[in-house]
């Protein structure tokens, strides 16, 4: 190796050594450069970025916060979620309870039930509905139903029947025959008109009067009403199914025994059996 290579070759070397001792310098916080008035710098001039102050007000969103500012600029050392105001995650909260405003969407501001989604609970569903859809805590639900037990409405319940009962939703628990046009559930004594049957029974529109039985007649009726004119109705009656009935005495009992023509003498007839007679002697 010639003199001048060997001096090229010190010269480089000793540049590189300078190089490195300077970079230590400066990481060791004394600066080589000095002021003007010949002091040395400190480490707190060094510029922010150099001592890890890399982000910008305008780079910290989602309502994450900035923390550690430097003291000699606007830059920050972190941006992060402020759990002090956000202290909700899924590591402490349910997924589904997590509300309230949140940052970067991992951290939130309530662990509580959305109430606008989950607005229903026992306290505000009631007659006849119930709970359903999604919960968020078996308490407070999406949903609030009317039972399975409301099926009917005009679709499925006609004339002569109609929805009766508790309603929900325009449905009804009961679809059964109006007893305002079927009034009558027994006719002892038949029955007139249609008839309406539901789960209760058979129901009728009208009853028939009740009749007094062969061997009797109702007096109301039995010789045009005046029957009382020819017997004492009271002691012949007989109330039967609730109606007073009269059993005729026999025209016999009255004298009424002749069935031969009278000569020379007027005829009077049973009015229970004409052809029974009384030859009167006038």
């Amino acid at each position: 190796m010639s003199k001048r290579t060997r001096k090229t070759f010190l010269t480089f070397f000793c540049c590189i050594m300078t190089i490195i001792f300077m970079a230590h310098s400066l990481n060791a916080g004394v600066y080589f450069i000095t002021k003007p008035e010949g002091q040395a710098f400190d480490k707190s001039n060094k510029p922010c970025v150099l001592q890890g102050y890399k982000i910008k007000p305008s780079e910290c969103l989602d309502g994450r916060s900035l923390f550690d500012k430097c003291p000699t600029g606007e830059f920050y050392r972190s941006c992060r979620c402020d759990t002090s105001q956000y202290p909700y995650s899924i590591l402490n909260c349910q997924i589904d309870k997590l509300a309230g405003e949140n940052c970067a969407s991992t951290y939130y501001e309530k662990c509580e039930c959305d109430l606008e989604k989950y607005k229903y609970n026992e306290e505000n569903c009631k007659n006849g509905r119930v709970l359903g859809g999604e919960s968020c805590d078996d308490v407070n639900f999406t949903q609030c139903n009317c039972g399975n037990e409301y099926i009917y409405d005009s679709s499925n319940c006609q004339a002569p029947k109609a929805l009766s009962g508790d309603s929900c939703g325009g449905k009804y628990k009961v679809c059964q025959c109006n007893n305002t046009l079927f009034p009558y559930s027994k006719c002892d004594f038949g029955h007139n008109g249609d008839t309406c049957t539901d789960s209760r029974g058979t129901f009728y529109q009208e009853c028939k009067a009740a009749t007094c039985p062969a061997g009797t007649v109702d007096p109301t009726t039995y010789f045009d009403g005046k029957l009382s004119s020819i017997i004492n109705v009271a002691a012949y009656s007989t109330v039967i199914n609730g109606k007073t009935c009269v059993t005729l005495p026999t025209c016999e009992s009255f004298n009424f025994n002749n069935t031969r023509t009278c000569v020379g003498q007027d005829i009077l007839r049973c009015p229970f059996d004409l052809s029974k007679i009384y030859c009167h002697y006038n």
